[in-house]
């Protein structure tokens, strides 16, 4: 993945920025990444996304925690 989706321009040169997500959009793309796991027979793949929704999760608990310990904005 690729791309600058950054508040700040312009970027560094060479530099990737991503946008920090919400809890939301995090539980989101974790809820996408379940829904293929249910879709697919081949269990490598289903193992796979099952995986990667799991990360999202995981995302999502600790900007809860980090937002909970003040540590950072709620909004992005």
């Amino acid at each position: 993945m690729t791309g600058t989706t950054n508040r700040e321009w312009p970027p560094q040169r060479g530099a990737i920025f991503y946008a920090m997500r919400t809890v939301e959009e995090y539980l989101a793309k974790a809820a996408e990444f379940d829904e293929l796991a249910g879709s697919i027979n081949e269990p490598a793949l289903k193992k796979r996304y099952a995986d990667v929704a799991e990360c999202y999760r995981l995302l999502a608990d600790e900007r809860r925690r980090l937002i909970g310990a003040g540590a950072i904005n709620s909004e992005p």
